[in-house]
């Protein structure tokens, strides 16, 4: 496990709890690593909660969002999910896990 990674900072049961495939990153794209998690409301439709790791000259930078909608990416996503990595959804790394679970939990 890389230090300062996903992992490192959101522990196996919160991983699990919202939904992200273990650890493995969902998307990469324009030198980031999407993570993104389902968490199901109802039947067809759910909470997609997006974790974005961004590393620039050996520093990490994360953001967190949010979407309703399917689990399924396609364009229309994707594009939300790129909309993420921006300044108003920093958040720091030793706060993910608290965060994620708010979500979870909220």
């Amino acid at each position: 496990m890389r230090t300062g990674s996903f992992p490192y900072y959101v522990d196996e049961t919160t991983t699990f709890r919202a939904g992200f495939n273990y650890w493995e990153p969902s998307l990469l794209f324009d030198h980031m690593i999407a993570y993104v998690g389902y968490h199901p409301v109802t039947f067809d439709k759910g909470l997609n909660i997006v974790v974005i790791e961004q590393e620039r000259s050996g520093k990490r930078t994360w953001f967190l969002g949010t979407y309703n909608g399917p689990r399924a990416i396609d364009s229309e996503q994707m594009k939300t999910i790129r909309s993420f990595a921006k300044r108003g959804n920093r958040v720091a790394g030793r706060d993910l896990q608290r965060r994620i679970v708010e979500l979870v939990e909220g």
